[in-house]
């Protein structure tokens, strides 16, 4: 029983140490359990901690990046201003320099022009000096000689005639003006003389660089000219020389006044023409040649030249076909016309004999283009002319054409009494009489539509008329002139009349068929009150013939044709006269206003009774208790209308100031607001001029009307040189001329001389 029970024990003892065993591994798997429990806890607190911490950076990283997208879109639009300040920036730097560059260029060309003139003044000078050294070379030379008793000339001088003295043996001419020229280097030149309507171009290469060459250029207003028949001079007539010849032609461009406009088969119709310079008797012969171009579009023409002497440019009158103009004119007659003459003789095209061959001589191989000999019948015809011009054409018998010519003029009922020498034998006449020679010319043929044919070259000729205004004593004497509109003419015209008031000035053509001359209608009826004012002309009728206007220039016609008109106005007259004039047998009507002011004219009426005969209109105002007072605006337009009268008898002087300044002074005017911009972009002295004019009109105060005299004075000055002289005369001129006419005004202005 011990033993069983020995046993017993032993197995729960045994239990009872392997339950002992679970039990404290149970107690540590519990520990353990409650440490990774405490873990697991701190770990999820570590988490939670965390994502607080994530979601607090998360947070503040959005808030970042708001303020990250502000400053950036700060920042750009920062930039976009930037960018367009550096754009606007730019622009006024590229205006800028634009300037710069443009005021720079001016300096360089006024340098260029000055160092040019120097120059010109240094070779003049050096010339000058070998003139002198020549001419006392030649004193010496002819004082051995009359020693030495030898008539060996050419061995003792020997030495360059200027250019200018090549021209010195013209003789019974009008000289116009007179230019030389410097013709530098190999380059190629262009010398402008539009202002006596002439150009001449040098080509390249025409010296060498080092060279240098004078040429002297007159211009001839008329003189004892002869021309072929059947012509009429369209130009001026010039003389050119050379010091010195050219390695290749010039090119000569002459301005001529037959318009081509929407005509371009007219040009056909206008030729070139030489004489020499130097001829043993006068009259001097002037021959066509052949070549030459005239544009439709511009009123010159040209021709290259290699041998110079007088040039000019005619129009056919008269022509054999009128579609295909050949050599000298097909059908153009070689006989001799004087310059302006009245008288065409008209022969057979198949007895043309060569016109002015003695004086071919120095014309080269030009002056002869075209002209073939055509048998025995035409050399005896040509010796036959040259014995007729000898002896002054009185062997021509003269027959009158049946009925009117084909340019249908004729003379108006009461005739012309301008002058003695047309009396009842040119009223019986026609302009173009058919010629015949019985001994000269076996073929000559009647003058019939077919045979010939009438160009329209005098139908298209342009005209210009000018009015000017000479104070003689109580009265003004008005004289109306006109001529070829052509530029050397248009110089002598102003220049006989630089100390008169320049009036309005007009183009015209003469209307054809029906008249050849223009008049002054003063019967016309006036639009403006012309009480107490005589308006007289000093020939009746006033007219102007064509024929006389072409003569101008001849030996007998010194002066350009003209109509005298004295005009007075008593003292009760209507303070100011605008008297119409028609302007009658033109081709577009244009009629001429007489402007004139009654002198020292009475103090306006403060009686509202007063006859308004005795008030200027427009010049009172009613006041507030119905009476009439003075204008306030009287006065200014006075004053604008003297200004505006004075500049216009300026307006020659100014036109002719250096083209070279003028950009420059078109630039100060802008900046003033004086012009607008077109004017600026192509400026000239006759768009600022009327730009100034046009501006005048709306200024209505007396402060704004010094004001803007003055900028423009002062503009003129800050260019300096001879535009700062030209605006001091003309400021002078306006004061003197407002304290003259307009008693007791306040006009004054300051100009920084």
């Amino acid at each position: 029983m011990f033993f069983l029970g020995d046993g017993s024990n032993a197995s729960k003892l045994e239990e009872m140490t392997q339950l002992q065993e679970l039990i404290e591994e149970k107690q540590i798997i519990t520990e353990d359990y409650e440490k990774l429990k405490a873990t697991v806890t701190d770990k999820e607190i570590h988490i939670i901690e965390m994502l607080k911490e994530k979601r607090e950076i998360e947070q503040e990283k959005k808030q970042l990046e708001e303020q990250y997208l502000k400053e950036k879109q700060i920042i750009i639009d920062d930039n976009q201003n930037l960018k367009t300040d550096i754009s606007e920036k730019d622009k006024v730097i590229a205006k800028l320099t634009s300037q710069v560059e443009e005021k720079s260029q001016n300096e360089k060309q006024i340098i260029t022009d000055l160092r040019a003139k120097v120059s010109d003044n240094e070779l003049y000078i050096t010339k000058l000096m070998k003139e002198k050294s020549q001419l006392q070379e030649r004193v010496t030379s002819l004082q051995e000689q009359s020693i030495k008793e030898t008539s060996s000339i050419g061995l003792q001088f020997n030495y360059l005639i200027p250019s200018m003295d090549k021209l010195d043996c013209l003789s019974s001419v009008q000289v116009a003006e007179k230019k030389l020229f410097l013709i530098q280097g190999d380059k190629p030149q262009l010398m402008n003389w539009e202002k006596y309507g002439l150009r001449i171009g040098v080509q390249e290469g025409s010296l060498l660089s080092s060279e240098t060459v004078e040429a002297a250029v007159v211009a001839l207003e008329g003189g004892e000219f002869r021309f072929p028949p059947n012509t009429v001079l369209v130009s001026a007539v010039y003389a050119v020389s050379l010091s010195k010849p050219l390695l290749k032609r010039l090119k000569l461009e002459i301005q001529h006044c037959v318009d081509l406009t929407g005509q371009p088969g007219l040009s056909h119709y206008l030729k070139f023409a030489i004489a020499p310079v130097s001829t043993p008797s006068l009259p001097y012969q002037f021959s066509i040649v052949e070549g030459g171009e005239f544009s439709s579009n511009s009123g010159y023409g040209s021709i290259q030249r290699e041998e110079f002497c007088l040039v000019c440019i005619l129009g056919l009158l008269i022509a054999g076909d009128q579609q295909q103009p050949q050599g000298q004119g097909a059908g153009v007659v070689p006989a001799q016309q004087q310059q302006g003459g009245g008288v065409l003789t008209v022969l057979a095209q198949g007895q043309q004999p060569e016109v002015n061959e003695q004086t071919n001589g120095q014309q080269g191989e030009e002056g002869q283009e075209g002209q073939q000999e055509e048998g025995d019948e035409s050399q005896e015809g040509q010796q036959q002319q040259q014995e007729d011009e000898s002896q002054g054409q009185q062997q021509r018998e003269e027959q009158p054409q049946q009925g009117e010519s084909q340019e249908g003029w004729h003379r108006e009922e009461g005739g012309d009494n301008r002058k003695e020498g047309r009396g009842q034998e040119e009223e019986q006449q026609d302009p173009v009489h058919v010629h015949v020679e019985t001994e000269t010319v076996s073929k000559a043929v009647p003058c019939t539509e077919t045979s010939i044919g009438y160009t329209d070259v005098r139908k298209n000729m342009k005209y210009f008329g000018l009015i000017y205004y000479n104070e003689k004593g109580v009265e003004d004497l008005v004289i109306f002139t006109a001529a070829k509109e052509l530029e050397a003419l248009t110089q002598f015209v102003e220049r006989k009349y630089s100390e008169a008031e320049i009036g309005p000035n007009i183009s015209f053509r003469f209307k054809f068929p029906y008249e050849r001359y223009i008049e002054l209608n003063f019967n016309a009826h006036q639009d403006e009150p012309t009480t107490g004012w005589i308006v007289q002309p000093h020939t009746k009728p006033s007219r102007l013939y064509q024929e006389d206007i072409d003569k101008f220039g001849d030996k007998e016609y010194c002066y350009p044709s003209c109509c005298l008109i004295s005009v007075y106005g008593s003292p009760d007259a209507v303070p100011f006269l605008n008297y119409s004039v028609p302007l009658v047998g033109v081709v577009n009507p244009v009629t001429l206003i007489i402007h004139r002011a009654r002198r020292n004219p009475p103090p306006p009426s403060t009686n509202p009774t007063t006859s308004s005969s005795n008030v200027v209109p427009g010049s009172t105002s009613v006041s507030s208790t119905g009476g009439a007072s003075p204008s306030a605006t009287v006065d200014v337009k006075k004053i604008k209308k003297v200004i505006n009268d004075v500049l216009q008898s300026h307006y020659a002087d100014f036109t002719a100031l250096p083209m070279e300044a003028v950009p420059e002074l078109a630039n100060k005017l802008f900046t003033l607001r004086l012009i607008n911009k077109v004017v600026r972009e192509n400026p000239s002295i006759d768009k600022i001029i009327s730009e100034f004019q046009a501006s005048l009109t709306f200024q209505r105060e007396l402060s704004q009307v010094e004001e803007h005299c003055q900028k423009f004075l002062n503009s003129f000055v800050e260019v300096s040189g001879s535009f700062a002289y030209a605006a001091i005369a003309l400021h002078k001129d306006w004061i003197e001329a407002i304290r003259n006419k307009l008693e007791n005004s306040d006009f004054n202005i300051v100009i920084d001389e």
